[in-house]
């Protein structure tokens, strides 16, 4: 993920009171964000937040991110339109306070999200790019696009009834070669 990397804070440019921040991504960060996530396109990508200075070491982040992305259907690969408005809410911590030996049960079912603070700084843009990557529908499709897999009663007949009709011809050709 490099398209959000600049999307960050330095841990000693939070003011005490936090700040407040919206960031609306460029068309070639956008572009960049389609490619990453394999999708034709990105059309907006906007995060509001806000980050508290929780003490200790501590940040809050809270906000709200939205997109829109033009995705393919998975059955007819015609463009279709996806909106995504989801929340942010995660806490940067120093390394050492999160947890090390947790199953992934215990991180899943973990009340707070605890990111670490990494190189002095805050990677908001990584947060960002996983909120917009886990709310992406896993197969979107267009109203009334349907697969028509259903296989001929005929063929499924005949199938049923010779399970091993094709090893027979198969084994017919063999036989038949000079």
């Amino acid at each position: 993920m490099s398209a959000l990397n600049s999307w960050h804070h330095k841990v000693h440019e939070i003011p005490r009171a936090g700040i407040k921040q919206v960031r609306e991504a460029s068309p070639e960060i956008r572009e960049e964000l389609a490619h990453e996530l394999a999708i034709p396109a990105c059309n907006s990508l906007v995060a509001d937040y806000r980050i508290n200075n929780a003490g200790k070491g501590r940040f809050e982040l809270k906000g709200r991110v939205k997109a829109e992305l033009t995705r393919s259907c998975v059955i007819t690969l015609e463009p279709i339109a996806e909106k995504i408005d989801e929340p942010i809410d995660c806490s940067f911590v120093p390394p050492g306070l999160i947890p090390e030996n947790q199953t992934e049960e215990e991180e899943a079912l973990a009340i707070e999200d605890l990111e670490p603070i990494l190189q002095d700084r805050l990677d908001v843009g990584r947060i960002v790019y996983e909120v917009v990557a886990a709310s992406m529908a896993p197969y979107p499709r267009i109203a009334g696009a349907e697969i028509d897999a259903a296989p001929d009663a005929e063929q499924e007949e005949e199938s049923a009834k010779h399970p091993f009709a094709a090893l027979e011809a198969l084994k017919q050709q063999k036989r038949d070669e000079p």
